[in-house]
């Protein structure tokens, strides 16, 4: 990246094909035990639900039946300040601040990591591999936060209440970079943005290289990323 004095957070997901993976719900332990050797002492379970909607005709309410669950575990490392998120057919590694950059986190927290989840007998067949940056700014009330990211408006003679935008590109058939920015002024000193810059790599084959995926969603997050900054609001690193 070009600056990492607003990042607070860069993920690095995997996403393997369900065909050629058999899941266990004990991996979540048995993968726990030989990560926590490397500092990741702490672990969260989280249930994620969906919800299917069946749109009823107008004047009836529709109907939102609970739909299957899936558990998905966090095991935190506190002193390296990153995180593993475990679920099934998908793996992340976090890195939380400081960062130093991309190459530091694949050789010393996702490729231990992913040796390690492959030594339960999962891991095959990658589908996808995401790179994420997550921003934060903190920007004075008479500033706008369209002075850090060019893509956005400048309108004069206003004063910025929210900014919300949301948009996904595609570079090409297996690559695309989605924009994620959120921001809200209901502090009477400062406005807080949270920006995300995230890029997807998908596998041209089931036998795809980790890292060439790897690469092509970080360098195509650092491209995008790079655009888009105000040089001057990010000094280099």
């Amino acid at each position: 990246m070009a600056n990492n004095e607003h990042l607070v957070e860069v993920l690095c997901a995997i996403k393997f094909d369900p065909s050629q993976n058999e899941w266990d719900s004990t991996f979540f332990g048995k993968y726990h035990e030989i990560i926590e050797k490397r500092g990741f002492t702490e672990k969260k379970e989280q249930k994620q639900i969906e919800f299917d909607v069946e749109v009823s005709p107008a004047q009836h309410p529709s109907n939102i039946k609970e739909g299957k669950s899936q558990i998905q575990m966090i095991f935190s490392n506190p002193t390296q300040k990153s995180a593993i998120i475990l679920k099934e057919n998908f793996i992340s590694f976090h890195k939380l601040a400081p960062y130093s950059n991309w190459d530091t986190l694949i050789a010393e927290i996702v490729n231990p990591a992913l040796l390690e989840y492959r030594s339960l007998g999962v891991g095959k067949g990658i589908v996808e591999v995401q790179c994420l940056y997550l921003n934060k700014y903190v920007i004075e009330k008479d500033k706008t936060i369209s002075e850090y990211l060019t893509f956005l408006p400048i309108i004069p003679n206003s004063r910025e209440a929210q900014v919300v935008f949301q948009g996904k590109y595609d570079l090409d058939q297996n690559n695309s970079v989605q924009l994620k920015l959120q921001m809200n002024a209901n502090n009477p000193s400062v406005k807080e943005a949270f920006f995300e810059c995230s890029s997807f790599a998908n596998a041209l084959s089931p036998t795809e290289d980790f890292m060439v995926l790897a690469k092509k969603a970080h360098d195509n997050a650092n491209s995008i990323y790079k655009l888009i900054i105000n040089p001057q609001k990010h000094a280099n690193n």
